[in-house]
């Protein structure tokens, strides 16, 4: 073979090599590419997948929260404690969280809100709702969508707010029964007659809700959540229910009334008056008691001639007494007692003298919180002895009016507990609501949590 063949032999098979190993090389690059766009292509899709499902989460859980109204005065850790609550009830052991539960320990101060699958292949998301870290009243809700190795997470704050605007048109309103007998009366003391008229939401099978006998008067007009059957007042004619006796009593009656919301009592807003000013006598002596704070089971008796000025918070349990002739130039408050179990009570056995708080410059912030003079929900209240004129609401778990009782209460009466208010008196309890009927400043009525799409972000 001649050496110009054999070198074009040579050369085309280097050639060919050159070709075959350009060729691989791009096909490599071409399967990497490939593989590249593909892997480009799936984290596309997982990133729009897990925003999706945390824009899914984020709507869920904004109509779930925004169906809960948390109790009235909640805030801070005990606001998240109650949410958490109102979540387990909707949430656990539901579809949704494949029976799952939400989770929340006691006193901290966020949720944990199991994952949801929204179907299989658009991924999943889970939430926590947690305190904001500067303002009581709000919390934030974190979604995070998962779909594939990605996730995505967005928030939004929720906000519960005190209603101000609520109106309470009732001068008495209880959740028990009413008795009023003998000579008792509920007037008013304006020209309308909303501000002596009387509801209870309560409702049994057997006991009557309403039950006058004697001679009884109420200026205003009676509503029930119970059925006209369960109002029994007495067939002697002496009967008066907003100006009318006999059978025409019953144009005033209005059974089947809803329950308005129970305004709940802010009693947190009274305690920073009485810090470190203890008075844990059982028997006070006859002097002048400023911003006193009654630890738990002293039961103090206040005698004659003890005034009382500012804020008298008393600690529960308790069973406090005042005898013979007391003033009182402030506020009685307590804490809240509704969910024990022991016995608390306030018994007024003589003269209350009840007058405004005085002018000095350290009751300047008390005589800010105006419109109540005794704010005891969880305990039992007994006025035996006469009160002139009450200087606000009164709030307690029930109420019992007996002998020469009586007097102006300058705001409604409101009674939390299922035991009958009672009113045997003679005197007359006279209702002035001249102020106006919205609630005092230290009544919460809450509002369902609110979202705040202006604090909508994402990590």
């Amino acid at each position: 073979m001649r050496q110009s063949e054999k070198f074009n032999r040579g050369f085309a098979y280097i050639l060919a090599l050159l070709l075959l190993a350009i060729f691989s090389t791009l096909a490599v690059a071409f399967a990497s590419s490939t593989d590249l766009g593909l892997q480009k292509s799936n984290n596309c899709r997982n990133s729009a997948g897990a925003q999706l499902a945390a824009e899914s989460g984020l709507a869920f859980h904004t109509y779930v929260l925004s169906q809960i109204t948390p109790s009235a005065g909640k805030v801070g850790g005990d606001l998240v404690s109650d949410i958490a609550e109102k979540l387990a009830v909707q949430l656990d052991g539901t579809f949704d969280l494949s029976g799952a539960a939400v989770t929340h320990s006691e006193g901290a101060i966020t949720i944990i809100i199991p994952g949801i699958t929204i179907n299989s292949n658009s991924g999943t998301f889970s939430a926590r709702v947690s305190l904001d870290s500067g303002k009581e009243n709000k919390v934030w809700l974190e979604v995070t969508g998962y779909a594939g190795t990605v996730q995505r997470t967005i928030r939004m704050a929720f906000e519960t707010e005190r209603d101000d605007t609520v109106e309470f048109n009732y001068g008495l309103a209880t959740r028990g029964k009413v008795i009023l007998s003998g000579q008792a009366s509920i007037l008013s003391a304006g020209d309308g007659s909303s501000e002596a008229s009387i509801f209870s939401s309560y409702v049994d099978e057997i006991e009557d809700t309403f039950i006058l006998t004697g001679q009884v008067e109420i200026a205003g007009e009676i509503f029930a959540s119970a059925d006209q059957d369960a109002i029994h007042v007495e067939d002697n004619g002496q009967i008066s229910i907003a100006g009318e006796t006999g059978d025409a009593v019953w144009d005033h009656v209005y059974p089947g009334t809803d329950a308005p919301a129970f305004p709940e009592p802010n009693v947190a807003m009274f305690e920073p008056f009485v810090v470190g000013n203890v008075m844990a006598l059982a028997n006070p002596l006859t002097a002048t008691y400023t911003n006193i704070r009654i630890p738990a089971n002293t039961n103090p008796t206040f005698a004659a001639d003890c005034v009382l000025e500012g804020v008298i918070f008393i600690e529960q349990p308790n069973c406090v007494n005042f005898e013979g002739k007391v003033t009182i130039k402030g506020t009685i408050v307590t804490e809240d007692a509704r969910e024990s179990d022991d016995v608390n009570s306030i018994t007024f056995s003589g003269q209350v003298d009840s007058l405004p708080v005085p002018d000095g410059p350290e009751f300047q912030e008390l005589r800010e919180i105006p419109g109540i003079f005794l704010m005891a929900p969880g305990f039992d209240v007994d006025f035996s002895g006469q009160f002139g004129t009450v200087n606000g609401a009164m709030v307690a778990d029930s109420f019992v009016f007996s002998g020469q009782a009586g007097g102006i209460v300058q705001g409604p009466i409101i009674s939390y507990g299922d035991a009958p208010f009672e009113y045997s008196g003679q005197t007359g309890l006279t209702i002035d609501r001249s102020g106006g009927s919205q609630l005092p400043p230290c009544f919460w009525v809450s509002n369902p949590l609110k979202p705040l799409p202006e604090t909508y972000a994402e990590n």
